[in-house]
């Protein structure tokens, strides 16, 4: 079973990888309908699960801030941290915690359909996935996994989490936030 959930709030794009570690991946964020970010996400940020080995990223345009926290790889490998890719006159940004268990069926179905996948990276299937089915794109995952679509033209944020990578939120103020432990959207 899974949750999407979609959110629409409107305001040059950032992404910063910070060293530190984390034992297992986590995902966090918001959406403020005031527009920039203030430096919540810097707490957001440091309530993720840290370890050896991981990469903290944070990527932020106009008023979305979303965080992924997860091993460091290379973005041609199984991938996690945001990664962004154009799509016409769209640019998608995701990230990934977890794991598409039925990557290569799925990596053939779209290959077949003519999209060009250029990694072996579950975060560029899932972007592509996403231009593919929209909301319905986890329909045809299997896994454990949640993750963050952000489509910065229409100000557009879809998350979903599945498994056991559940995606909590809350919407107060005019502000949208999620992560993956409730206890963080307490900060």
């Amino acid at each position: 079973m899974f949750f999407p959930f979609f959110v629409r709030f409107a305001p040059a794009a950032h992404i910063m990888d910070t060293e530190g570690g984390l034992q297992m991946g986590g995902l966090a964020g918001y959406v403020s309908a005031r527009g920039a970010p203030d430096s919540g996400w810097e707490r957001l940020l440091q309530a993720l699960p840290h370890g050896d080995g991981m990469v903290r990223s944070v990527f932020s345009e106009g008023g979305a801030t979303l965080l992924h926290s997860g091993a460091a790889r290379a973005e041609n490998g199984r991938g996690g941290w945001p990664v962004s890719r154009r799509f016409g006159e769209r640019t998608l940004t995701a990230a990934i915690d977890g794991a598409l268990q039925n990557a290569g069926a799925l990596r053939e179905h779209l290959r077949r359909k003519g999209y060009a996948i250029h990694t072996r990276s579950d975060v560029e299937l899932l972007l592509i996935s996403y231009i593919e089915w929209g909301a319905a794109a986890p329909e045809h995952f299997s896994g454990d996994f949640a993750f963050w679509v952000w489509d910065g033209a229409q100000r557009k944020l879809f998350i979903c989490g599945a498994g056991d990578k559940p995606l909590y939120f809350v919407f107060t103020e005019g502000v949208f936030a999620f992560a993956g432990d409730p206890a963080m959207l307490k900060i």
